[in-house]
């Protein structure tokens, strides 16, 4: 029995308790390690494209004053879309 499968078989046998307090800690886990990997990504300059995309957006007048945007579409954490990101 591989290693996951030993973890998803004891996590079936958790209580509904102990299977929020794993998933949470899961959830930061994963926040973890996506921050780690957009700091690396951001060091090696495979981000600079959104830099450039910024200015020509700056540019052509297409960016809004972030005191202009009501607050309903600002609040909350925003879905991350991982298939824009640069392999």
């Amino acid at each position: 029995m591989s290693r996951v499968e030993e973890i998803e078989l004891a996590i079936q046998e958790l209580s509904a308790e102990e299977f929020a307090r794993i998933a949470q800690r899961v959830h930061e886990l994963e926040q973890e390690r996506w921050d780690e990997e957009m700091d690396r990504d951001a060091s090696a300059g495979k981000l600079d494209f959104l830099i450039e995309e910024a200015e020509e957006d700056r540019l052509r007048g297409r960016l809004k004053d972030a005191a202009a945007i009501p607050s309903s579409q600002t609040s909350g954490t925003p879905a991350r879309d991982k298939s824009r990101r640069p392999a």
